[in-house]
């Protein structure tokens, strides 16, 4: 299945700039758009409502949330949504008469308030509703938890419902990255898929989404200067070579790349998290940046310093995905050139992560950071749920993350069997270098370890 995503004009398209589009997605300029013309195998997301109506016209739309969808009917029933509804429970207000005159062929069960529609326990449950205004209230009211189908005859399209969320572009990111996950998951758009669009809204992004706009909140309590100061120390005491060009892999919001930047370095970075890179793009003085993984291929070539901080590489949670990074760096890196990456140890999970819980107080919403650590698998997972004041409730957004504690004797094992030599193991507290003769017992005596790296 193909994905087009319909743009007004290509300025709206820099709100994508740090995004991956995958390779079933393209976009295009609506008053390039024929209806009449769409392709079959291929999925036709816009951004808002008023596009969708000057696309498509007042057509029946359907709304999901993880809960349970909405159906607009401005009109008659259609057969295709005949079928779609017979399937289903349905609900509608008492006071919607034309809905009752629309689904007289049909089971439906009438409501007074919103609130009995909420509390019944079906999963499969449809609200029926012909009153527009009523349905962008409900909308409105969590504006990122639903996705909009846009039902034709004999497909359907979506629409981001950019009105709902006032256009922000890190709500659109979201919005359009649902819109993915579902395309990928579907191969019929004559088949209505509530229950995978479920799915698909149950399931995070994986990276940084809300959080890397706390990100730097969060970190304020890092030294970043005293962190640059030991990174430029080490390269000069391990590497006969200057830093003139630095790579920085899972940069975050590129505090550490930044000061390079402003030392006259030429420096490149790169994170998996877009909205990272937009958060970092925001900075006056900024690396070069793109989006990419720890195991994507560096399309840079001859740096004199990769960096890797923050314990981003305890997020690769298998021996083979290291392999794939250290060989990365292996061929990106100068002769003689440094890799240079730290790890959270087992003794920073056991004493700091093991089932915590912190809330954390914001003007107009909360977060909750949950953390467990599974001593068997070896697994520190982070559970992140953002209640924001929206109206006269609060909306909910959750994130999940997965690290995995490394043993240093296992990383060592790995690095002996890339293309990289070690030349150091040290910690942020101790000016000694603890490899190859201190090594043992460091996974106890130790939060954060450096691993320094060369070619």
């Amino acid at each position: 299945m193909k994905l087009k995503l319909l743009l007004e004009d290509s300025v709206n398209a820099q709100v994508l700039r740090f995004y991956p589009l995958q390779d079933y997605s393209s976009w295009q300029l609506s008053s390039e758009y024929k209806a009449d013309e769409d392709a079959a195998g291929e999925l036709c997301v816009c951004s808002d409502f008023a596009l969708a109506r000057s696309l498509w016209g007042e057509s029946t739309s359907l709304h999901v949330c993880r809960q349970f969808g909405i159906v607009y009917l401005p009109d008659a029933v259609s057969s295709g949504l005949g079928e779609f509804l017979q399937s289903h429970t349905l609900y509608l207000l008492s006071s919607d008469t034309k809905a009752a005159g629309l689904l007289a062929d049909y089971g439906f069960h009438c409501i007074e308030y919103l609130s009995e529609f909420y509390v019944v326990s079906p999963a499969h449950k449809l609200l029926i509703c012909t009153q527009k205004e009523l349905v962008n209230a409900i909308l409105s009211s969590a504006p990122q938890d639903f996705m909009h189908l846009i039902l034709d005859k004999k497909s359907f399209h979506l629409c981001l419902g950019a009105e709902l969320w006032r256009y922000r572009a890190e709500a659109f990111r979201t919005a359009f990255h649902f819109a993915e996950k579902l395309c990928k998951q579907i191969t019929d758009l004559g088949k209505i898929p509530f229950v995978t669009a479920q799915i698909c809204l149950a399931d995070g992004s994986g990276a940084y989404g809300f959080f890397a706009d706390r990100y730097d909140d969060y970190m304020a309590h890092v030294d970043y200067d005293l962190w640059y100061s030991k990174l430029i120390n080490w390269h000069k005491s391990y590497s006969g070579r200057p830093h003139q060009k630095v790579l920085e892999l899972a940069c975050g919001t590129a505090n550490v790349a930044c000061r390079f930047v402003q030392s006259g370095s030429q420096v490149d970075a790169c994170d998996i998290s877009y909205q990272m890179l937009e958060n970092a793009f925001r900075k006056e003085l900024k690396p070069n940046l793109y989006q990419a993984s720890l195991t994507d291929p560096i399309p840079g070539r001859d740096y004199d310093l990769i960096l890797c901080l923050f314990d981003s590489i305890n997020y690769l949670s298998y021996k083979a995905q290291i392999s794939t990074c250290l060989g990365e760096v292996a061929k990106a890196l100068a002769e003689g050139g440094l890799f240079i990456f730290d790890i959270s140890t087992l003794l920073n999970s056991m004493e700091n992560f093991f089932d915590t819980c912190h809330w954390v107080k914001e003007r107009d919403s909360g977060l909750v950071h949950q953390s467990s650590y599974e001593m068997g698998q070896r697994r520190q997972t982070s559970q992140l749920s953002l209640f924001k004041r929206w109206g006269a409730s609060y909306s909910l957004q959750e994130e999940e993350h997965h690290q995995r504690v490394y043993m240093v004797q296992e990383l060592i094992e790995l690095i002996q069997d890339s293309p990289l030599q070690i030349k150091a193991v040290h910690s942020t507290n101790h000016k000694a270098n603890f490899y190859p003769k201190k090594i043992s017992g460091l996974d106890h005596r130790h939060y954060r370890l450096f691993f320094i790296l060369t070619k």
